[in-house]
C-alpha cells in the first residue's frame, strides 16, 4: 500500500461521492416524514408552530444519520484507482465501534 499526497480532485471525488449519495437518501425521507407528521399533527389537531424545534431537531437527527452512514459506505469504495483507508499510527488509541 502506498500513501499518496491527497490532491483537490481526490478531495472533490470523494465529497461529491458523499454528497449526492447522502441527498438521494436525506431529500426524500425528509419530504415523506414532513408528509406524514404534518397529516399527523393536521389530525391531532397539534400546533406546528409550537412544535417547530422538535421536528427541526429529528429532521437534522435524520440527516446526521444517513451522512454517517454514508461516509461509513464511502470508505469501502474506490475512486479512479484509489480507495480512503484507516491507518492506525498511535496504538494507545482503541476504537471499536
Amino acid at each position: 500500500m502506498e500513501e499518496v499526497e491527497v490532491k483537490w480532485i481526490h478531495a472533490i471525488q470523494v465529497w461529491w461521492s458523499w454528497l449526492w449519495r447522502t441527498m438521494v437518501w436525506v431529500l426524500p425521507i425528509s419530504f415523506a416524514m414532513g408528509i406524514i407528521v404534518g397529516i399527523a399533527f393536521n389530525i391531532l389537531g397539534i400546533n406546528i408552530q409550537e412544535n417547530t424545534i422538535y421536528i427541526q431537531i429529528v429532521g437534522g437527527a435524520i440527516g446526521i444519520y444517513f451522512s454517517v452512514k454514508i461516509m461509513k459506505n464511502i470508505l469501502g469504495k474506490t475512486f479512479g484507482g484509489y480507495r480512503i483507508a484507516l491507518i492506525k499510527v498511535d496504538t494507545s488509541t482503541k476504537i471499536d465501534a
